[in-house]
């Protein structure tokens, strides 16, 4: 198990423009933060975290990994987000 973090916040150096960051703990976080931006199952989510927060947002995401019959399978899953307002 691997945990990432999605985030998308106004940069630092340009305040009209924003910086999205994918990163994780070892690769299956940054893979599942990765996975979590473009994939469709998560695309309504994260565009009510874009809508409800002009300061940004940031999500926690888990990747897990099982095998069987030496199949191995990959899960991605958004646990939580918040607003950055007031962070």
């Amino acid at each position: 198990m691997d945990y990432g973090i999605l985030a998308r916040t106004v940069n630092p150096e340009n305040s009209r423009r924003e910086i999205l960051l994918l990163a994780g703990a070892h690769g299956g976080g940054t893979q599942a933060a990765a996975e979590v931006s473009v994939r469709d199952r998560y695309k309504s989510r994260l565009r009510h975290e874009i809508r409800s927060s002009t300061a940004g947002f940031e999500c926690l995401v888990r990747y897990e990994h099982t095998e069987v019959d030496g199949i191995r399978r990959q899960q991605f899953s958004l646990e939580f987000c918040r607003s950055l307002e007031g962070v």
